[in-house]
Parts: structure tokens; sequence; C-alpha cells
């Protein structure tokens, strides 16, 4: 869950970066000193931070786990200066979403040419389908099907990542990249 929770920071545009178990601080619990590491620390775009824990929402239930993340989020406000968010599997798992960022997380790491952003700005449709963006793709690149993932992968094109990217997948044109 964690490297799945990893992969959605990867494409969320508020993160500027990121570190997993990054520190380990000591809060009290029921009297007894005790020490916490968070799954992960993040920078945002604003410069604030915040540290999320991912757990499996069947396993909050229990009265003991609701205790200790009231405190450690008390501890965290008042100690450390920034929010503990508690993830679970409900955030991370919507529909294909996490299949289809692993399928784009590769062109994710390739920047955008010149060029690449030249040919996004020069589509005239607000509203293609994948298959359509290759297509219009393929006049002018000899890796339609690639330009048109990095076009995805870099956010230049809105569609609903919680359903299967197949050819019929609606893309709504967003901006030009930064």
């Amino acid at each position: 869950m964690e490297a799945h929770a990893a992969l959605l920071l990867e494409f969320d545009n508020s993160v500027v970066r990121y570190t997993s178990q990054p520190f380990t601080t000591h809060y009290q619990l029921n009297g007894r000193a005790t020490r916490y590491t968070p799954d992960f620390l993040i920078k945002l775009a604003s410069g604030e931070f915040k540290s999320l824990e991912i757990k499996p929402s069947n396993k909050l239930n229990t009265l003991r786990l609701t205790d200790k993340f009231a405190v450690l989020k008390q501890h965290f406000s008042e100690e450390l200066y920034h929010p503990l968010e508690l993830i679970t599997d409900k955030d991370i798992y919507r529909g294909t979403n996490i299949n289809n960022y692993q399928k784009l997380y590769g062109f994710r790491q390739l920047p955008l040419t010149p060029s690449e952003q030249a040919r996004f700005i020069e589509i005239d449709a607000d509203t293609v389908t994948l298959c359509e963006l290759i297509t219009i793709l393929s006049n002018h690149s000899d890796t339609p099907y690639c330009d048109a993932m990095k076009l995805l992968a870099h956010d230049l094109f809105a569609w609903h990542c919680t359903k299967p990217l197949i050819g019929s997948s609606l893309l709504t044109k967003v901006g030009v990249a930064s």
C-alpha cells in the first residue's frame, strides 16, 4: 500500500517532494513513552509540510488505534508544527487509478520537449479520445503512442483516472506544461 501511495504522490502536482520513513518522534501514550515513525513526510508547493500514515481501513476500527492517532495528530500539530494525515486503502485504490498511473509513471519521468509542447498547442480539439490523440500525433511523430502517454503523464489532458485508460478514454485538453 505504501508503494501505491507513493505512486499517487508522484502524480500529485501539489507535492514538491516526499520521503519515506523520514524521522522518528517520541510522544506519550497512556502515560508511557513511545516512539512513532510516519510513513511519509511531504513538502507541498505551498511550502508547508505534512506527514502521512498509511493503514488498511479495516484496522482502524480498534479503540487502541483511534486513541493513538488522536494523540499523534495533536503531537504533530503542537510539537512538530505540521499535520499528520491518515490515508487508507479507500483513499489509495479508486477504480483503476493505480493501474493507470503505473502505465504512465515511466512517461512522467521523461521531460516534454519544446517540439512536444508545440504539438500539444497545435491540437485544435478540446476533447478527444486517446485513440484520436494518437492519430493526431502520428502526423508529426514516429512515436505517437509514447507522445500521447507523455502528454497524459504531464497532466496536459484531464481524464478519469479511476476508469481504465483505453483507446476510447475521453481526454480534455488542460493547458501548456510549465
